[in-house]
């Protein structure tokens, strides 16, 4: 599913300076982060079952699937605005009939998991 796509495109991309978006290899980035390497970050946060997709996954996700990833963050105090998090492509969102830019995906975090969220039209 999504996480080996995920590990593949960590792997695929390891030594490229441009894939994190930063500048920096996702290699650098998982030896920074305490890891061995790509490899080693893969077999212990990407791929296992139970554990949530963050960091560095929030930025490969997106481009392996090329699309826009926007994330919800509710609680429950009361807010007139939702907080995103936005990850992947430094595109518009694709927005009406033809649109070529990269597709907006919008989830909510939720406790162990992420829910598919279907934003309403603008009135």
């Amino acid at each position: 599913g999504l996480r080996r796509v995920t590990a593949g495109h960590l792997s695929v991309h390891a030594a490229d300076d441009e894939a994190s978006g930063c500048g920096i290899s996702y290699e650098t980035l998982c030896v920074a982060q305490d890891y061995a390497g790509v490899e080693d970050f893969c077999q212990r946060v990407v791929l296992p079952e139970g554990t949530e997709g963050e960091s560095l996954v929030m930025s490969a996700l997106p481009a392996a699937l090329g699309i826009r990833l926007r994330i919800a963050f509710l609680d429950r105090q009361a807010a007139s605005e939702v907080p995103f998090c936005d990850y992947g492509g430094g595109e518009e969102p694709a927005v009406g009939h033809g649109a070529t830019a990269l597709p907006e995906v919008h989830v909510q975090l939720r406790p162990g998991h992420y829910d598919l969220l279907y934003p309403g039209r603008t009135r």
